[in-house]
């Protein structure tokens, strides 16, 4: 169809028309399928003129990272222009679309907060053998200011063809572009693949540089700084929006100072009820005073979905490896920023942000099920209108960039106490500090059960 020339169609055609070829005895459905052949190679030189001219949206920022990309958009390009959360990152796509149903083309971005170690190289070999392809070009491209290592994927008898480029970026991100087509027009892939890298714009992440300065002082100090040999405890009270107590938090952390390795130790429980059902999440802790090496149990007993646990192991290469077992075995493993801190540090970070010059910094925070997510941490100025009170001296906004909009508020006293906690998720709840006598007169049913928190950590 390609190689048909428009001279030879209309000539073809013509022949028909006047006769010739015994196209008097031509039945209604063989000239049909005629019309059908005609308008199809008018449909594939519309398409084909269609995808010729690529024209790129505006640049789409993904807030607070500093990076923004163009993506083909019209001329049968379809893009939502919006980056979309997805485990571990953000992604950004688009899709050259015949129908509701097919698209023979794509151009995806994907943001990731953190590094899985492997090279470009066995990035792209990894690609190829997903797809059951075969690398036959490799290079490299400037998008000041970074550099895209880049490889072309091709099956040819699927007539599919990918660039795949990635690119480290500071703190341990990584961006990846992949841009394929299943119609052989490999041209059209260098194309728009040329393009979007071309449009990057990276300005660098000025808060996550904060939030590294700060982890990488907490390092410097030693967490035995901050917590002495009587170790730490704080209690929390949950409440509902009805002010109905559905639960509590018991936390201790110790610095054993004749230790030599692994002297800090931290424990946690999390009890919360709704109704007939239940879930609890103990948690025991240990680390090097410079949390350069850590392990980390967490088991998690739910009254509906039973019982699961997570294993946390950080050596010390920097890799991070985390192990759940429940329903399936799940195991990953990531090299950390450095701005990564584990959440039972949180609150040095808190005090490091109340006694410094930053208004906001970002940390990733590594939390008990695995989980890292980067959040935005900002001062916020005590007013009426975030429900303080008379013994409010300090307000913290904890906002975590993973695109659930979820954020907490942190009341602090004027000893830099955290004593009240708003969390905002699915629904809202608010945690006050409370005692242990406390806990026990809100939930005598666990009284009996509740854990000595002097033995928690041993």
């Amino acid at each position: 169809m390609v190689g048909l020339k428009r001279g030879h169609l209309y000539d073809t055609i013509a022949k028909y028309m006047d006769g010739t070829h015994e196209a008097k005895i031509l039945k209604a459905d063989k000239i049909a399928l005629l019309g059908i052949f005609i308008l199809a190679l008018l449909i594939a030189r519309f398409v084909v003129g269609l995808r010729s001219t690529i024209v790129l949206s505006e640049p789409i920022e993904l807030p607070h990272t500093g990076l923004a990309i163009s993506v083909p958009a019209g001329n049968g390009w379809q893009s939502k222009r919006l980056w979309v959360y997805e485990e571990d990152g953000f992604n950004l796509d688009s899709y050259f679309v015949l129908n509701q149903d097919m698209s023979t083309a794509q151009a995806s971005c994907r943001y990731r907060f953190f590094d899985d170690g492997f090279s470009p190289e066995e990035l792209f070999k990894q690609r190829s053998m997903k797809l059951y392809g075969s690398i036959v070009n490799k290079g490299k491209m400037k998008a000041d200011p970074l550099v895209i290592d880049w490889a072309h994927i091709q099956i040819p008898e699927k007539l599919l063809n990918v660039l795949l480029g990635t690119a480290k970026l500071p703190n341990n991100r990584r961006l990846d572009i992949e841009v394929s087509d299943y119609t052989g027009n490999f041209k059209l892939v260098e194309e728009v693949f040329n393009r979007v890298v071309q449009g990057v714009k990276f300005d660098g992440n000025r808060l996550l540089q904060a939030g590294s300065e700060i982890v990488i002082g907490l390092k410097n100090k030693g967490i035995s700084d901050f917590v002495d040999s009587q170790g730490r405890k704080t209690f929390f009270l949950i409440r509902n929006s009805l002010e109905q107590a559905i639960g509590f938090t018991m936390d201790v952390l110790v610095s054993y100072r004749f230790y030599e390795k692994f002297n800090i130790r931290g424990a946690g429980l999390v009890y919360t009820t709704q109704e007939q059902d239940y879930q609890e999440r103990a948690s025991s802790f240990r680390s090097d005073n410079r949390f350069d090496e850590f392990a980390w149990k967490s088991e998690v007993h739910n009254s509906v979905l039973g019982r699961s646990s997570t294993e946390i192991i950080l050596d010390d290469t920097g890799l991070m490896t985390v192990k759940k077992t429940g329903e399936e075995y799940v195991e990953k493993s990531y090299y950390l920023s450095a701005a990564a801190i584990p959440e039972i540090f949180l609150e040095e970070v808190f005090l490091q942000v109340l006694d410094g010059s930053e208004k906001e910094i970002i940390i990733d925070m590594i939390e008990a099920n695995g989980k890292i997510t980067p959040t935005l941490v900002s001062k916020i100025e005590v007013k009426d209108d975030y429900a303080s009170d008379d013994d409010t001296d300090y307000i913290l906004k904890l906002e975590f960039l993973d695109g659930r909009g979820f954020y907490r508020l942190l009341y602090f006293d004027d000893q830099k106490r955290s004593y009240r906690i708003l969390v905002r998720q699915e629904r809202v709840y608010v945690l006050t500090s409370a005692t242990i006598e406390g806990i026990k007169r809100e939930f005598p049913e666990q009284a009996d059960d509740l854990p000595d928190t002097n033995k928690m950590i041993r």
